[in-house]
């Protein structure tokens, strides 16, 4: 028969510390993805974008609709304009518009992973 205290220990290990873990899990490509968008605000070229499309992805639950969010800019040594797309709630959607410029940062090796200035937290 098990003691009230090895009963408590595995009740606190199921009920506190295996959720704990798993929510971790679920939030670390979020926080992952937000870390490398801040390193690429910090270290990467600025430049100046135009916001050539915004296309509704999503029309939500809960959280409301996503937006697709297509900025074109071009860097230099390069002569044809380079598009990039980001994915964006509603809420953030209230600082953009059809054809806004926007400040952006990029790599110069991933053109692709282009960040929204006023977008990145």
């Amino acid at each position: 028969m098990a003691s009230p205290v090895s009963s408590w220990i595995f009740a606190f290990t199921l009920l506190g510390v295996v959720p704990a873990i798993v929510f971790y899990f679920l939030l670390e490509p979020w926080r992952a993805l937000r870390k490398e968008r801040r390193d690429i605000l910090v270290h990467g070229q600025a430049a100046i974008g135009t916001v050539v499309a915004i296309d509704e992805v999503y029309t939500g639950g809960k959280s409301g609709p996503r937006y697709a969010v297509t900025v074109e800019f071009t860097p230099p040594k390069y002569t044809e304009p380079v598009r990039f797309q980001l994915n964006y709630g509603a809420f953030q959607m209230t600082k953009l518009g059809l054809y806004q410029q926007v400040g952006i940062h990029y790599r110069e090796q991933t053109l692709m992973d282009a960040v929204i200035d006023e977008l990145v937290k």
